[in-house]
């Protein structure tokens, strides 16, 4: 009997090389002519790693959708860090020596709103990197009190410097030096607002200027003594247009820029958030803000990791825990930078609040500022019910609190629940919780929800509040339990399959979502 013998020849599996993700920058600032860029709007970028060779140069990335971006790729490196430099506006040939205004703003000072920003110990990431660029030039805003009610036909301020010229460091970041050899110029003013306000930019300058107005044919003049003009400031000139003359009244510095008054760097007071119409940046994340019940609320979980503390993944350990994802039997926590922006971190109390929570100062932390920004703090129980509209009962309550005029309450129904919550702006997030030293698992399905869009997301979250609740002391154990009230979710089939939102208790030692809320 004979026996054949088959060789397989292993096939060999050809395995795509990753595709390194994109170059991404999501600007904060406050620009010249509007509280953000624009579409279209080009910067641009220089990338140097960490080693001092020259990753990008000057590449142009493009303003669409609140980020900019363009077709370059990260370096394949991950672990390898880098710095970024960019400015606005960009010049094909490269970063300008020098930089003029325009002298004819009427049509819009966009273009002369030269900005740079700088940021260093950046790694590849998916997610755009969050810059901040800074304003270099100066803003004038003019607001016109035309007692005579004659016409305003336009604005020109007259013997101001137009130029700077343009440093660049050895790590790649841009400044500005004022030119001695620049001439002064006139320069037309934009319109806000029609014969009220205007605008011109221009060169930080120690210098006196005037004003014309062109009046009805006529031209009105008034002079502005010797001020020292910084960069990065707005300044407001006040001009009153009487029957006869025209008066003018300088009123120094109303505010920077967008800096809060830091000039000429880096330096950043990391407690305090730059606030802005409906979001704030804070240690260098940015959270959409909703105006509820006449207060500024986050509409984002906080996603800061307190100086000292490190998250941990370990509902047994810990003060601050990462956010995660469960099928019900099984947790998995989310440790990556895109996950903790959109469910924040879980929080201990001693950990939000910096420090031990024990039973002789646990009723002193009402609306403690905690880890929030400068001017924030930690919601307290009558804010959450003005929102959801029902609370168990306090120490000395005899019974639950019940207010059906609360923002999210649903009338039929009979409870707040978290799509009411959306449609206001809140931005509900089912980010869970660690109770009793354990991640909570229960996840919405069909058992216990009506919404599918909500099946898979964990069941029950809680949400930090600053009011204290009581402390027990269990009579087996002698352990001393210490109590906060806290925001809760909840889903039954049968009572709230749309996600009830109460408030209910919480153990100081559990960690739980941070939202906070401008004082």
């Amino acid at each position: 009997m004979s026996v054949s013998l088959l060789a397989c020849k292993k096939q060999e599996v050809q395995v795509p090389e990753p595709v390194a993700p994109e170059v991404k920058l999501e600007p904060v600032i406050s620009k010249a002519t509007a509280t953000n860029f624009e579409t279209g709007d080009q910067i641009g970028l220089s990338i140097i790693r960490s080693d001092g060779s020259q990753y990008a140069e000057n590449e142009s990335l493009t303003y669409s959708e609140s980020i900019f971006s363009s077709s370059l790729k990260w370096y394949a490196e991950g672990g390898e860090s880098c710095s970024i430099s960019a400015y606005y506006p960009y010049v094909e040939g490269g970063v300008p020596t020098s930089f003029s205004v325009s002298e004819d703003q009427s049509a819009g000072a966009s273009s002369s709103d030269l900005m740079f920003a700088f940021k260093e110990n950046v790694f590849p990431q998916s997610e755009p990197v969050l810059t901040v660029f800074k304003h270099q030039l100066v803003q004038l805003v003019i607001t016109v009190d035309n007692k005579a009610g004659a016409k305003v036909e336009d604005i020109l301020v007259k013997g101001v410097l137009p130029k700077v010229n343009v440093v660049k460091a050895d790590n790649g970041s841009l400044s500005i030096a004022s030119d001695s050899e620049a001439a002064a110029v006139n320069i037309k003013a934009e319109c806000l607002e029609d014969g009220k306000k205007y605008r011109v930019i221009f060169a930080p300058q120690k210098n006196s200027f005037e004003v014309a107005l062109g009046v009805e044919g006529s031209v009105l003049r008034t002079g502005v003594d010797e001020v020292e003009l910084r960069s990065g400031y707005t300044y407001s000139l006040g001009i009153e247009i009487l029957a006869d003359m025209v008066k003018a009244s300088f009123s120094g510095e109303i505010e920077a820029w967008e800096d809060g008054g830091v000039l000429g760097g880096n330096i950043v007071d990391e407690s305090v958030a730059k606030e802005f119409e409906d979001y704030f940046v804070y240690h260098d994340k940015s959270y959409k803000t909703v105006l509820l019940n006449g207060k500024k609320w986050m509409a984002e979980p906080l996603a800061y990791l307190p100086e000292g503390l490190s998250a941990s993944s370990d509902p047994t350990s810990g003060s601050v825990w990462y956010p995660y994802s469960s099928d019900g039997t099984t947790v998995t926590p989310l440790t990556d930078e895109a996950s903790v922006k959109a469910y924040g971190y879980l929080y201990s109390y001693s950990a939000a609040l910096g420090e031990e929570i024990t039973t002789d100062n646990y009723r002193n932390f009402e609306n403690a500022q905690g880890i929030c920004p400068k001017g924030w703090h930690i919601p307290n129980r009558a804010e959450y019910l003005s929102l959801f509209g029902y609370s168990n009962k306090n120490v000395g309550e005899s019974a639950a609190v019940t207010d059906p005029s609360a923002l999210f309450w649903d009338a039929e129904r009979n409870y707040a629940y978290i799509a009411k919550a959306n449609e206001a702006g809140f931005n509900f997030v089912q980010s869970g919780a660690v109770a009793n030293a354990k991640y909570q698992q229960l996840i919405c399905s069909a058992s216990n929800c009506s919404v599918e869009e909500y099946y898979g997301k964990i069941a029950m979250t809680n949400l930090m509040c600053s009011t204290p609740y009581n402390v027990s002391t269990s009579s087996s154990s002698s352990s001393t339990t210490i109590q906060f009230f806290s925001g809760m979710t909840t889903f039954t089939k049968s009572s709230y399959p749309l996600g009830r939102l109460t408030l209910s208790y919480s153990k100081c030692e559990n960690g739980l979502q941070l939202r906070c809320v401008k004082d």
